[in-house]
């Protein structure tokens, strides 16, 4: 009898520490994949930001451009 009781002692412990050990791995899995997200969510907005500055570059480049004719035109006739 108490062979059995030491055995399923030592189970229950084996078993409490493997169950221990796969909850810590999951929790560090999650942090991972939290921190790998976060890492992805900037990268993200880093290069719409970087997009939208070109745009904007792009645009106003554009637009002076665009009035560079009508300046000189407007030089021509005065």
């Amino acid at each position: 009898m108490g062979t059995g009781t030491v055995e399923q002692r030592i189970a229950k412990d084996h078993k409490k520490r493997a169950d221990e050990y796969e909850q810590q791995r999951k929790d560090e899995d999650e942090l991972m994949r939290r921190e790998r997200n976060e890492a992805r969510r900037k990268e993200h907005m880093q290069t719409l930001e970087n997009e939208r500055t070109k745009a904007s570059k792009s645009l106003k480049n554009s637009q002076a451009t665009a009035r560079k004719p009508n300046e000189r035109r407007g030089s021509r006739r005065a």
